[in-house]
């Protein structure tokens, strides 16, 4: 139920020509959003799998979330990338 009032309230926003109200947490997140578009719709549209949508993911949010924690998003977005750079070497060898 709740879901629904925030979809809801997001299309209102959405249409009005807003990417969402900065209070949408959970669908919407301030540190997912750029300034035309959010992380999850670059991953999408790129498709990207698991490990690649994390390193944008977190490249994207890098200090947005926390400004304390910039190094700790740029640390994942590497273990991710590194993860994906090990699979295909053991894939291709």
């Amino acid at each position: 139920m709740a879901d629904d009032k925030l979809n809801r309230n997001f299309l209102v926003t959405f249409e009005q020509g807003t990417k969402s109200t900065p209070t949408e947490a959970v669908n919407h997140p301030n540190h997912y959003q750029g300034k035309t578009t959010e992380a999850i719709k670059v991953i999408e549209d790129y498709d990207l799998n698991f490990c690649l949508g994390n390193v944008i993911k977190y490249l994207l949010r890098a200090g947005r979330k926390d400004k304390d924690k910039y190094l700790e998003d740029l640390r994942k977005a590497r273990w991710y990338l590194e993860r994906e750079i090990s699979t295909k070497e053991q894939e291709n060898p």
